[in-house]
Formats: C-alpha cells, sequence, structure tokens
C-alpha cells in the first residue's frame, strides 16, 4: 500500500489488514476497544466490563488469564440471549442490539492474532443497528460509506499516518507536555488537547500535523491517540 491508498482507502477493513502485522499488541487492542466504546449504549454487560479489562490488559493493568476469563463470561452472556446472531453474521438487521454488541466485546477480550480485523467487521454490522435505532420515522439510514467514517476516524485517531511517522524532539517533551499528555490518557481528559498542544508549541513543536490533531474540534480522541501515545512514549 503507498500514502495515497492509504489516503484514499474507502474499506476500513483493508487498512486494517494492512496495519495489522505493523501494529503493537498495545494499540491494536486499544483500537478494537474504540471501536467498541462507539457502540456503548447499546452494550450490556459483561460487554462494557470487557471493554475496560480489554483496555487494562492492553496497558499491563489486567492479566491474560483475566481477559480470557472475560471473553469466556462475555461469550456465554450472548450465548444465553434468546435472540442472536451468529458469529460475524452478514444479516444484522433482524438481531437485537444486544447479541452484536456482545460479540463485539467477546472478540475484543479474545487473545487472538486476528481479533482486531473481527472486531472492526463485527462494530461494523453493530454500527448499522445503532444508525437504525437513531433514524427516524421515515428517515432513510445512512449510505454505508458515511456511515462508516467513525471507523476511518478512529483509525487515524490511533495510527496517524503511518507513511509519515512523527519523531519527537527531546525539548518537546518538557514537564508541562508530559503532566498534560499523562493526564488526559488517565483521565480520559481529550478537552486538553488544544492546551497540550500549546505546551509543545511553546517546548518548539512546529509539526503541523502534531498540532493540527491536537487542535481539531471535529475529532474524537480515544486511548492510543498517536500524538498521546508520541508524548508519552507509548508503542
Amino acid at each position: 500500500m503507498t500514502e495515497a491508498e492509504w489516503l484514499a482507502c474507502e474499506e476500513p477493513e483493508t487498512l486494517i489488514e494492512y496495519l495489522a502485522p505493523r501494529l503493537g499488541g498495545r494499540k491494536a487492542r486499544l483500537l478494537a476497544a474504540s471501536f467498541c466504546r462507539y457502540l456503548w449504549e447499546l452494550i450490556p454487560n459483561p460487554g462494557r466490563e470487557a471493554i475496560e479489562v480489554a483496555e487494562q490488559y492492553a496497558d499491563g493493568l489486567a492479566s491474560r488469564a483475566l481477559l480470557l476469563e472475560t471473553s469466556a463470561r462475555t461469550f456465554d452472556a450472548y450465548s444465553d440471549l434468546p435472540s442472536r446472531a451468529a458469529i460475524q453474521t452478514q444479516v444484522p438487521l433482524p438481531v437485537e442490539a444486544a447479541s452484536i454488541s456482545l460479540q463485539a466485546t467477546a472478540i475484543l477480550t479474545m487473545d487472538s492474532d486476528d481479533f482486531l480485523i473481527h472486531c472492526c467487521r463485527c462494530t461494523d454490522l453493530g454500527s448499522l443497528r445503532l444508525a437504525l435505532l437513531r433514524v427516524g420515522p421515515g428517515d432513510a439510514i445512512p449510505p454505508w460509506h458515511s456511515r462508516i467514517q467513525w471507523q476511518f476516524s478512529l483509525i487515524r485517531e490511533v495510527v496517524g499516518n503511518p507513511f509519515r511517522p512523527v519523531v519527537p524532539e527531546p525539548e518537546w517533551l518538557t514537564s508541562t507536555a508530559l503532566q498534560l499528555a499523562r493526564g488526559a490518557y488517565d483521565e480520559r481528559a481529550f478537552d486538553r488537547l488544544p492546551i497540550l498542544a500549546d505546551a509543545l508549541q511553546d517546548a518548539g513543536c512546529d509539526h503541523d500535523d502534531v498540532l493540527t490533531h491536537c487542535r481539531d474540534p471535529r475529532l474524537t480522541h480515544v486511548r492510543g491517540c498517536w500524538v498521546v501515545d508520541l508524548v508519552l512514549g507509548l508503542s
């Protein structure tokens, strides 16, 4: 894949397939968790708990045993539903919202090499269910390409542009920048990113991609944000 193909790609799965062998385990898990969080309002427990455990596991705060235990419990909850779809179903319309969302969170907590691509597919279907719940009587369901933009946004939020990696200058990493980035990450206080941009700029950062990413009000930031990770030295 070239940079031009990356920027023009209209299939989230194609981006994931390109990234999969290049993405570290932490980033992959947090990206999948961000896909699931998009469906938060559809997800019953233990699905919500599964997202939190997956994020803790990504950061080394939960064991593999807990991850697998959570995955098994979530699959059990899915199996107990009176109406459910087969894993990775391609026919989401008649499926209960809890079914598709529990699938996604169970997949998220699997210990397998391909959990990210399966989570991408499952949450794509979940987002259609979400769109159906949000449209009013007589309203048209948004077309697939416009409906799936949230996945593109999250992929680029976590990965940035893999063809233009940014290496931070040591002078950017002041105590203020580090404190702001750590607080934003730990507290999910991503509204502080414009302030982080100011701190980085004050420290000599003039990289447009970094500063724009922090200041763009249209973006939704999540754990794994490539700029926050850049400042904190996380991969």
